[in-house]
């Protein structure tokens, strides 16, 4: 990825305020190149205070000029007015990665035809050692993946997966730690 490529994230709920606080942590990119919108500006008052390099945008069309990539972390109640607002003012270069759950890339794809990457990130990606798991439009190159998976890789472990089966890899992924707790407790229990 090129250090002069502006990363933009909507929504700075705990998955965006995660991914902006991880990039900056392990250096994946500057301050100058991290822009950010949210509709609650508080919850990213302190953030912006601690980061001055960030620019802390006033709209969601503004936080995307300019931007190479641009990260959804927005509630599913509000993704498909974003999507909309954000139509006319995305271009074909730019790559969107969207953490919204529910928005499958056809739905996406309907409203804004261009580069798609489906995100499910793990909450160990909060310490550098997660796993986003990942599926692609079909408008996105190779170099496209290659610069998701070098943004992302500080973070954690990038795995591409058909969207077909991006829910069975990420209760995978995200319930498999508690499964093994569990069940190794029910070991320490019957020992004792």
């Amino acid at each position: 990825m090129n250090r002069n490529d502006k990363i933009c994230i909507i929504g700075f709920g705990s998955m965006g305020k995660m991914l902006a606080e991880g990039f900056l942590r392990t250096n994946t990119i500057s301050e100058a190149q991290l822009k950010l919108f949210t509709r609650t500006e508080r919850k990213a008052k302190t953030f912006i205070r601690n980061n001055p390099g960030v620019t802390l945008c006033d709209s969601a069309q503004n936080c995307i000029l300019n931007s190479a990539i641009i990260i959804l972390c927005i509630p599913p109640s509000e993704s498909i007015s974003i999507l909309h607002e954000l139509k006319e003012h995305i271009t074909s270069k730019q790559i969107i990665v969207s953490l919204v759950g529910s928005l499958t890339i056809e739905i996406i794809q309907r409203i804004l035809p261009h580069k798609i990457i489906r995100m499910v990130p793990s909450i160990t990606s909060e310490v550098d050692e997660g796993t986003f798991i990942i599926s692609k439009s079909v408008y996105c190159s190779d170099t496209d993946i290659n610069k998701i998976y070098r943004l992302f890789s500080y973070l954690g472990e990038v795995l591409e997966v058909p969207e077909s089966k991006i829910e069975a890899f990420t209760d995978l992924t995200s319930c498999s730690p508690g499964i093994l707790s569990a069940i190794f407790q029910e070991y320490v229990n019957s020992a004792v």
